[in-house]
């Protein structure tokens, strides 16, 4: 046996096989991605607690239907704005400006799952602005005060809250993205009905 020689692909949580260089809607399972944020670190896991990608994306969603021109379909890109993440890792954003490959691996899977989600895309410049934003709110909140400054410094805060302790249990921090997951694309769908 070749010990050198790697597939092509990855096995995922469910036991799909995820194709990195030519993923399919198909291969995209909700459960799946799910998992893989609310267990993902965001800023490569350097943060005073667990900080998992799906809260960073649930808060951001969260702040898109407070927002007076906020909707369910924008919220659910906001959800799903990163799931490339649950197949390629939370690469730091400084470092992903810098391996262009890896951008276009990550915009290929970007493009599948907006086709399997139904989301918009390319994503409108609001959401580039709202995941610069809250860096600032995060870098308060979940990262150790080091006295470094960062370029977006001066940059607005988004002005949302991390869930100190609820944060770090991933199971409830799945559970509570597939439920605005299945909620709001209900919603988008009109299948769900009005609450009397």
């Amino acid at each position: 046996m070749d010990q050198d020689r790697i597939d092509d692909w990855m096995e995922t949580a469910s036991g799909v096989m995820f194709h990195f260089m030519d993923p399919k809607p198909e291969q995209i399972v909700l459960e799946d991605v799910a998992l893989a944020l609310s267990r993902t670190c965001r800023y490569g896991g350097h943060t005073k607690r667990f900080y998992s990608v799906a809260e960073h994306t649930i808060l951001m969603a969260d702040w898109v239907l407070d927002q007076p021109w906020g909707d369910y379909k924008k919220a659910l890109t906001a959800l799903h704005h990163d799931d490339a993440e649950a197949y390629i890792g939370d690469l730091p954003r400084p470092c992903k400006q810098n391996i262009p490959q890896f951008k276009a691996i990550e915009t290929g899977i970007d493009k599948v799952l907006a086709e399997r989600f139904s989301l918009e895309y390319p994503f409108e410049p609001w959401l580039k602005t709202a995941d610069t934003a809250i860096l600032i709110d995060e870098r308060a909140q979940v990262m150790n005060k080091s006295g470094n400054t960062w370029v977006i410094d001066k940059h607005p805060p988004l002005g949302v809250k991390t869930w100190w302790l609820l944060g770090r249990w991933s199971w409830w921090v799945r559970n509570e993205w597939l439920s605005r997951h299945h909620e709001w694309t209900a919603q988008v769908d009109g299948t769900q009905q009005p609450t009397l």
